[in-house]
């Protein structure tokens, strides 16, 4: 591993937020049908329109969190540093 760590160095940030943010963007796209169909058996059929605007809300949170890792990883320029 320590050969590798000067390849690594310049785009720590990157390595670290990579995997991590990756993993969130798996987690939303799981947890999002199940919040669709919360809206649709709780929120639309009971005609509770607080629920489905606090469930709205997690999904936009959700679809935000995907947008972060879009920004800050995916278009990370090529040798730039973050410190």
């Amino acid at each position: 591993m320590k050969k590798y760590w000067k390849y690594i160095k310049p785009y720590l940030f990157a390595f670290i937020c990579g995997p991590l943010l990756m993993i969130v963007e798996v987690v939303g796209e799981v947890v999002l049908p199940k919040l669709m169909a919360n809206i649709i058996n709780n929120g639309i059929a009971q005609r509770n329109v607080g629920y489905i605007i606090g469930t709205g809300g997690m999904i936009l949170s959700a679809v935000h969190g995907d947008d972060l890792k879009v920004v800050f990883v995916d278009n990370m320029p090529v040798g730039s540093k973050i410190c």
